[in-house]
């Protein structure tokens, strides 16, 4: 019997705490169900933490993964972690070493890529006194540790080695969106692979049944950047009636829900807290509403929505023109304007036909764009041979 072809992949929590960590169990499953072997290396439990360890061979920690490189075809890495801890994967894996560019930090010491002044989203490249100005302003839970001198120290030294380490190294992308973030921060064009994420699609997906009020449905974590209070004034202007779900947890929860409350909404809208099973959510939605206010980097949910032939409404922001075409599998709105979208959910409310045309659409552009067969050709040509 042939060896196994053995993958490693390097991550933050170990659990479900957001997109990346869905998107790591998932492919971690999808090779194992390739024959692969992959094993795991992560800093931290994070939710359902056993759960999501079940989905890999064998647990280690990155000394020990370093350690055994030998061993592995390809490391994934999918948090950075310090410029010391980056350096020595590197020495150990060599061109072994892909780094999956999920997330804005990457380039942004601030990491979600919007500045504190007038709170707008970015479009410069990371300069090291810049940026320092601009992140000393985020939130202290935000900081690296050990206080201000910590931060500093962070911000001059750590993240500009650290983005000097990843420059020189195989970076694969989800999106166009941030192939060209990373270009304009000075990434070799040659250095950068578009992987575009999978998804599998059901045979049959469940729609629920005509109802009297239009449900729907915000998923994502409760932060200011998500834009779960944008998606709470726009139910306040759509009028009729409605049913809203949101599933997610965060900071912002508290005063989201006193924010509901002040708007009358009472058994309206349920705020269901996390979720790790957001299937049977879209199972009962006839729309899924994403009011991002920071530049999504993919938006994995809204490709989620789609899979399970639920029509989205999103701004036009980002990475989310991978999965949303206009009119067609969903909405996309003029960022930040609230009466453009509640104008968009009217118009998905007003005509279950359009409903049903986009979610179908939606679940052809899953099926045909994110399918597993493409993403195993694509990592196939990664590594320089087949899946």
């Amino acid at each position: 019997m042939a060896e196994k072809r053995r993958i490693l992949f390097l991550g933050g929590r170990a659990g479900f705490e957001g997109g990346i960590e869905r998107y790591m169990f998932g492919t971690a499953r999808l090779f194992r169900e390739h024959g692969y072997e992959v094993s795991g290396a992560f800093d931290s439990p994070g939710r359902e933490a056993d759960r999501f360890l079940g989905g890999f061979d064998r647990i280690m920690s990155r000394s020990e993964a370093a350690d055994r490189a030998a061993e592995f075809e390809l490391a994934a890495l999918h948090k950075a972690g310090s410029a010391a801890g980056l350096r020595l994967l590197a020495r150990a894996f060599g061109r072994r070493l892909v780094f999956w560019a999920h997330d804005h930090d990457v380039y942004c010491p601030r990491r979600y890529y919007y500045t504190p002044f007038g709170r707008r989203n970015c479009a410069r490249a990371c300069s090291r006194f810049r940026c320092a100005g601009c992140a000393l302003l985020a939130s202290p839970r935000n900081w690296q540790g050990g206080g201000i001198a910590g931060q500093l120290g962070f911000l001059l030294r750590d993240a500009p080695r650290r983005l000097d380490i990843l420059r020189e190294t195989g970076t694969v992308v989800i999106s166009d969106f941030m192939r060209n973030n990373l270009l304009r921060n000075g990434f070799r064009e040659e250095n950068i692979h578009l992987l575009s994420p999978f998804i599998r699609v059901e045979p049959e997906a469940r729609r629920p049944e005509p109802a009297p009020e239009l449900r729907l449905l915000f998923l994502g974590q409760l932060l200011r950047g998500k834009g779960c209070d944008l998606f709470l004034e726009m139910l306040r202007a759509l009028g009729g009636p409605f049913r809203a779900v949101i599933a997610g947890d965060g900071n912002d929860r508290a005063g989201l829900e006193a924010m509901s409350r002040a708007f009358g909404f009472g058994e309206r809208v349920r705020f269901l807290g996390w979720c790790g099973r957001p299937e049977e959510l879209f199972a009962e939605a006839d729309a899924a509403v994403f009011p991002f206010r920071w530049q999504e980097p993919f938006g994995l949910c809204g490709l989620e929505a789609a899979a399970h032939g639920v029509p989205v409404v999103a701004f036009d922001l980002g990475g989310v023109r991978e999965w949303l075409i206009d009119g067609v599998t969903g909405i996309a709105v003029k960022p930040f304007d609230g009466k453009a979208m509640a104008a968009a959910v009217a118009r998905l409310r007003d005509s279950a036909g359009l409903r049903r045309e986009m979610g179908a659409n939606g679940r052809r552009l899953a099926a045909e764009r994110f399918s597993e067969e493409r993403f195993l050709a694509g990592f196939g040509r990664l590594c320089g041979g087949s899946a």
